[in-house]
């Protein structure tokens, strides 16, 4: 953000672009560039007040495994310490306001011969997690908003700053007190698999119980602090030369909440299948029978959710060469109407291994040559709610009936849904797999997927006229088509492996239906678009002083704004799509990409000498688009609640630079210039090294000594570099929240 002298300046270019006396003299601004300001012409870098360059977290993991004739287990156990970027943190007795995080996760997998045909299996997992963070949560809005010339950061006196129109960006974070949450988690499940073959050779069972439980305490612990309003007072000439302090509030002590729970969740599933396996010369069958049914409970009323399925599952390989599979679901959720709670899911898929015929026995260089396809339903009922069949009358009106008592009246409910239904997507799958010269893999899939049935809102095709609310319907569609193509490359040369790995996945997505009301031009159609593309006005450029005659009026064929009526050079210039010479709400359209990217990529590089290597893997996307509309750093000043960034003084429209891309400075109120539009929008694209780690194994014969099977110390860093067209903040979080970080880690790993 913008020093105390640039903001200063940059403020009375605003002020004066609209009409107004400067805020700060040129005696002011030198004195705040030469540093002599003090608490009258403050220069505050909350940036740096609020936050550290460092943030540090020690991991720790330990396992342990072991087998004996009839049993099996292994154990793991995790330690993770996370201490945040919030500076100053402790200026308080007794406690720090840092952002925190400590997690202890244990896990144990056990299973055992309860006889020679039964096997038990065990697993438990539990993590107990205290996150920890300001009272006021860990948005950083106040930090960007305030300008580094607003106030000190405490009077002379030793109180908390601020104004009439700032907070105190350091005082909400450290003086307010603090907040912990508690989360604990349990994940547990018991299985038992039966061997029956003294009924059927080839047949099976099994049975699963599974339990979890996770919950959230919320303990806040907050407190009130003293500060002072601060008021410039100026001399005859303009000049700072004073400031007035009014104080307010009391430094009071810590108070707890005692505890309240944010969240709960029990989950129970009872799962069973019978298998039946069955060879005979060339072919191979596999049946399964499989039940399964689940519940789950959340706080509050009206919120366990159950479901229950009914799956038969038929398996045919002929030679290894030809592979049918067909599955048959047969499900149930508690969210359907009475009576109608099932529906059936049909799936198949078909594979072609051509690389185990005979006829393809010559070609040495194929490895492995598949075709596959498969064609399946699916359904989901996460966007239905219980009892949408049914109309719920509320509260209306208030009415007079008797005397001058206000009684309250009764409202008819929107109508109710009827045939509810889940949602159903038809999958389409088809697919090629192949290897090469016992190194190079291939895999390349195609999908179309077609989802109907969704909950949409009937109120774009019902008029309101009808006079009530009207109910949802599910006869919205979407379909979604797409690729994905995989190769990879691996070689050892003597001492030397090394391998290269890359994907890359195309996916994009159509509204067919969505009952979507009615609009004058098909620009404005959300129908036919994808889901999440950018709706706003097309932004034009910026208007220069040749669109304007010598009387400040704009030129004849240029379209005026509707938004405002004093248009000046520097502000946004939009399309007028419908070209009846002014701009409004009838120009928006629905352009650029949408904010889900439609291309992901990825590769992997690593290389292994003797016991020296690294591993190195990007990731990124493409063809998506980015909102970048935030106050301060995009929309600076105006309403006088803004500070402005450096990135927006190196791109706005001045006299001095009509080439820039922002508009005018302001601070005034402009609906013109900071609606939604394509102005406030980047590519989302980017390239990031994700991980890139380099290790060193100690040779066997220097720790078999210490009992151990491999010592080996790595050196790790996480996100270390972007390329994309934001530049001043990460692409995947345009936000004035807890910062995203890279990362280095430095660890030893031992095996005994």
């Amino acid at each position: 953000m913008a020093d105390a002298p640039t903001y200063a300046n940059a403020l009375n270019e605003a002020l004066g672009n609209d009409g107004l006396a400067p805020r700060y003299t040129q005696h002011d601004i030198r004195t705040m560039m030469s540093g002599d300001g003090g608490a009258l012409l403050p220069n505050v870098n909350w940036k740096k007040e609020l936050l550290r360059k460092a943030a540090f977290n020690h991991d720790l993991n330990l396992s342990f495994d072991g087998n004996s004739q009839r049993m099996r287990y292994y154990v793991f156990a995790n330690y993770t310490s996370n201490r945040g970027l919030m500076n100053n943190t402790n200026l308080n007795d007794g406690y720090s306001t840092q952002v925190e995080m400590y997690a202890l996760k244990l896990r144990t997998n056990l299973e055992t011969y309860i006889t020679p045909t039964t096997v038990a299996r065990m697993n438990l997992m539990g993590r107990l997690q205290q996150y920890q963070q300001p009272i006021s949560g860990t948005d950083l809005g106040a930090m960007y908003n305030t300008p580094s010339a607003a106030f000190p950061i405490k009077t002379p006196q030793g109180v908390w700053a601020q104004n009439w129109q700032y907070r105190n960006p350091l005082a909400e974070k450290t003086a307010r007190g603090y907040g912990v949450l508690l989360q604990r988690t349990l994940f547990a499940d018991l299985t038992i698999d039966q061997d029956l073959s003294v009924i059927a050779k080839g047949l099976s069972a099994q049975l699963r119980i599974a339990y979890d439980n996770g919950a959230e305490i919320n303990d806040s612990k907050s407190k009130d602090y003293a500060y002072y309003n601060t008021t410039q007072v100026f001399n005859e000439s303009g000049n700072v030369s004073d400031i007035l302090y009014s104080r307010y509030g009391n430094d009071t002590e810590l108070s707890f909440n005692n505890g309240s729970l944010s969240w709960q969740v029990m989950r129970t599933t009872i799962w069973g299948k019978v298998d039946y396996v069955k060879s005979f010369n060339q072919h191979h069958l596999k049946a399964a029978g499989i039940y399964s049914q689940g519940r789950a409970r959340y706080r509050g009323a009206n919120n366990t959710f159950m479901y229950r399925d009914y799956i038969l599952n038929m398996e045919y390989n002929y030679d290894n060469r030809y592979i049918v599979n067909g599955v048959l679901s047969y499900s149930g959720s508690a969210k359907l109407s009475a009576g109608d709670k099932y529906r059936l899911y049909p799936a198949v898929s078909a594979a072609w291994i051509l690389s185990n015929e005979k006829f393809m026995s010559n070609l040495k260089a194929i490895d492995y040559l598949k075709l596959r396809a498969s064609y399946g339903i699916v359904g989901m009922d996460a966007r239905l709610s219980y009892d949408m069949d049914k109309q719920f009358n509320g509260t209306g009106r208030q009415y007079i009936f008797v005397g001058t008592v206000l009684e309250q009246g009764m409202a008819q409910g929107s109508l109710p849904s009827v045939n509810v239904e889940p949602e159903k997507e038809y999958k389409a799958n088809v697919g090629l797999e192949f290897g090469l010269w016992k190194g190079l893999s291939v895999e390349l899939d195609g999908f179309y997927n077609r989802r109907k049935n969704i909950r949409v809102s009937s109120g774009g095709s019902v008029s309101t006229v009808l006079g009530v609310g009207v109910p949802d319907v599910f006869t919205g569609e979407v379909k979604n088509y797409g690729a994905e193509f995989s190769l990879g490359w691996k070689q050892q040369i003597c001492d030397i492996s090394y391998s290269i790995q890359g994907n890359i996945a195309y996916a994009k997505n159509e509204i067919i239906n969505m009952e979507e009301t009615y609009h004058p031009y098909a620009y404005m159609n959300q129908t036919g678009q994808s889901i999440g593309r950018f709706y706003g006005l097309v932004a034009d450029g910026l208007y220069q002083k040749s669109d304007f005659d010598s009387n400040g009026n704009l030129k004849s064929g240029i379209p005026t704004s509707s938004y405002i009526t004093n248009i000046q050079p520097g502000d946004v210039k939009y399309k007028d799509l419908n070209r009846d010479g002014k701009i409004d709400d009838y120009d928006n359209c629905y352009q650029l990409r949408n904010q889900l990217p439609e291309i992901y990529y990825g590769f992997t590089l690593g290389a292994n000498y003797k016991n020296i290597g690294f591993n190195a893997y990007f990731q990124g996307v493409a063809r998506s688009t980015v909102i970048t509309n935030l106050s301060s750093i995009y929309h600076p000043l105006y309403g006088n609640d803004k500070n402005i960034s450096n990135h927006y003084l190196q791109n706005y429209w001045s006299e001095y630079t009509p080439e820039g891309r922002y508009s005018r400075l302001t601070t005034l109120s402009n609906n013109n210039n900071y609606r939604g539009s394509s102005l406030w929008t980047e590519k989302g694209d980017f390239l990031k090294l994700r991980t890139l780690e380099v290790y060193y194994k100690m040779p066997v014969r220097s720790i078999k000594c210490m009992k151990m099977s491999e010592c080996r110390f790595f050196f790790k860093g996480l996100n270390l570099f972007s390329i994309d067209h934001v530049g001043v903040m990460d692409p995947e979080f345009i936000s004035m929240g807890y910062p995203s970080m890279r990362s280095y880690l430095l660890g030893v790993n031992v095996q005994f």
